[in-house]
């Protein structure tokens, strides 16, 4: 996408069109591939500020379920998960779509105010479009 030479609509990897995943990602990586050219950090950058999101994300919902102790713990807890430093690091999809899923059920906290359910919907609209119709459904079922 960021040569230029491909569809802004279709992701092309390693020669080939990439149909695996929706393009979400790739969109919100392109602006960085554009600006500072490719690079590792640019391919990563989008999942480590997803993850910095879903850290911030974590620490806000437990606080507004509980009290800002259970917050500071939750994000502990999240941060110090096996997983979470390995994969979202390396410019994994999943970063972005724990973020989104986080801001789909903090929203929805707030979902008496009909805005902050219109903006749930939306949240869960884009983890449409990072993994796929059927993980995309997975908040609904949370909240």
């Amino acid at each position: 996408m960021a040569s230029g030479n491909y569809s802004f609509l279709v992701p092309f990897w390693n020669g080939q069109y990439y149909f695996d995943k929706p393009p979400l990602y790739f969109w919100l990586s392109f602006p960085f591939f554009k600006i500072f050219g490719p690079g590792e950090w640019q391919a990563r950058i989008v999942s480590v500020l997803a993850a910095a999101s879903a850290t911030l994300l974590v620490f806000l919902i437990g606080k507004k379920l509980f009290n800002r102790r259970a917050g500071v713990l939750s994000s502990l807890v999240f941060v110090t998960l096996g997983q979470v430093w390995v994969r979202f690091s390396h410019g994994n999809l999943d970063a972005l779509l724990v973020a989104l899923f986080l801001a789909a059920f903090y929203t929805h906290l707030f979902a008496k105010q009909k805005k902050f359910a219109v903006i749930s919907g939306i949240f869960l609209g884009l983890g449409f479009l990072v993994k796929g119709w059927f993980l995309g459904l997975f908040p609904l079922a949370a909240i």
